[in-house]
């Protein structure tokens, strides 16, 4: 015997886009409102140009040599070095042709409790008086270079660091370490006006030593 066919046929109903096109049109104004935050940082880096050494220099420049400045730290002391300059003839003959040694100096240390004792550390005084001489023969140079050994402690890198920021005021008094130190602490520094924009005309700044410092370590 033959079955019937079923009556019962299954409709398929349209999809309902009408949610998903609210919850669009909700998160447009979210997404346009998140790329007006976002900020684009920007570094300007000159690569290096690739091709033939060029063997003309301008006439003006042939006599301007960057002085191209360095100081290393050692256990021993200070190196200074430079690569545009002959130091030992700047330093009348204190040097050779691997630089200007300023070995390390020991002077008293007075305690808290009154006590002194001999302490062996670094020329700190020797050198900014080097490189305040440095300065003024090569005011247009900006560039220093400190390096030090790996195994040094770094606080000894954080005095060097003090000493070649800026220019102290004349008349500071700098006969020992601790006076050095007193005048750091008390930021008895050259003074400087700059021009400032807007309600500021003038701004007053501390003189820098060496305008750019960068780092390297002795590997």
């Amino acid at each position: 015997m033959a079955r019937k066919k079923s009556k019962f046929v299954e409709e398929v109903e349209d999809i309902n886009l009408i949610p998903i096109m609210n919850l669009v049109l909700c998160l447009i104004p979210l997404v346009l409102f998140k790329t007006q935050l976002v900020k684009i940082g920007m570094v300007n880096v000159s690569a290096p140009k690739v091709g033939p050494a060029s063997t003309k220099q301008p006439e003006e420049d042939k006599d301007k040599k960057p002085l191209g400045l360095t100081v290393a730290l050692s256990k021993e002391g200070f190196l200074l070095k430079a690569t545009g300059a002959d130091l030992s003839a700047v330093f009348e003959g204190q040097g050779d042709a691997s630089g200007v040694k300023i070995p390390m100096k020991t002077e008293d240390y007075s305690k808290k409790d009154g006590d002194v004792e001999k302490v062996t550390t670094y020329d700190y005084i020797d050198l900014y008086k080097k490189l305040l001489r440095l300065r003024e023969m090569y005011e247009d140079d900006k560039l220093l270079t400190l390096t030090a050994e790996p195994e040094l402690e770094f606080k000894y890198l954080i005095r060097t660091m003090d000493v070649v920021r800026y220019q102290f005021a004349d008349g500071v008094k700098m006969d020992n370490i601790a006076e050095l130190s007193e005048a750091a602490n008390n930021s008895a520094y050259k003074k400087v006006e700059e021009e400032g924009e807007g309600e500021e005309a003038t701004t007053s700044t501390y003189k820098p030593l060496w305008d750019q410092v960068t780092f390297a370590i002795v590997q």
